[in-house]
């Protein structure tokens, strides 16, 4: 689900999981997390994980990636299926909404294919980028 400016993610909580589909994604923490890094990676984005635990703010996403050649940032907050977004998860993505350059995301495993149309729509625009058709 994309965060846009003025956009409650505590709506994300919504989400009703399919149990047809949450048999198809990977739904473990470290499995989703996995596949959205190596997916980031593969297309050429600075990809930084948080790791929560002692000395680390809570609530910050989990991913921040920047695409270098656009200068195009991803916030993204990694559920399985039936994760809530806390009211301080809630806090920091509404934040990062209000910048323009960030595209903010509470995504789930049955998101994947929203993921990788983020990955293609930007693949799209560096080649724009680089003929000149922007």
């Amino acid at each position: 689900m994309r965060v846009a400016p003025g956009t409650d993610p505590m709506d994300a909580n919504a989400h009703v999981p399919d149990p047809v589909l949450n048999l198809q994604y990977p739904n473990e923490d470290r499995d989703w997390l996995r596949a959205v890094k190596q997916s980031l990676k593969a297309h050429g984005w600075l990809v930084h994980h948080v790791f929560g635990g002692k000395g680390q703010d809570a609530g910050f996403p989990d991913i921040v990636a920047v695409n270098e050649r656009t200068g195009r940032h991803i916030v993204a907050e990694l559920k399985t299926e039936t994760g809530k977004v806390t009211e301080v998860q809630a806090r920091w993505l509404r934040a990062f909404a209000q910048d323009r350059l960030a595209d903010v995301y509470v995504w789930r495993p049955s998101d994947y294919h929203e993921l990788l149309d983020v990955i293609e729509k930007e693949i799209l625009r560096e080649i724009d980028l680089r003929t000149g058709s922007a």
